[in-house]
């Protein structure tokens, strides 16, 4: 609103998540779960897994996150967190929507502000690697 001035901030883009075992994942066996295996700096972010799918048939749609710290290289999507994501049809309609991300995201430091009206800036970049996967 007009009680804000402008103001400016700078973004410093991450290191680019190295997602490691990324062609181990192309299936995920929802009743099993899944692995993922990364490398990200700085090694104090927080990684956030997305899984979804949506069925082009049936118009279901599923997805959850789930975070860890950066440092522990690997986290498993338990078999309860992709429960409610829709197997993946044999013959898909339109554009894929199962997928997985694993995003980094760093720990951004609010900086006080000299702009009126605003007393601190927190801004940040992340970084993101995705694939489709097939869910069975």
């Amino acid at each position: 609103g007009t009680d804000i001035a402008e103001f400016h901030t700078t973004v410093r883009g991450p290191e680019p998540i190295v997602w490691t075992n990324r062609n181990a994942t192309a299936d995920a066996d929802r009743g099993r779960g899944i692995t993922i295996e990364w490398r990200a700096s700085p090694r104090d972010a927080i990684v956030a897994i997305l899984v979804m799918n949506a069925d082009s048939l049936s118009g279901n749609l599923g997805a959850a996150v789930c975070t860890q710290n950066a440092a522990a290289g690997t986290f498993h999507v338990p078999p309860y967190a992709l429960a409610n994501i829709p197997p993946t049809p044999t013959r898909p309609r339109g554009f894929p929507l199962n997928l997985i991300f694993v995003i980094a995201f760093p720990q951004p430091a609010a900086v006080p502000s000299d702009s009126a009206g605003l007393a601190r800036i927190t801004s940040f970049a992340a970084s993101i690697s995705g694939r489709s996967v097939r869910f069975h």
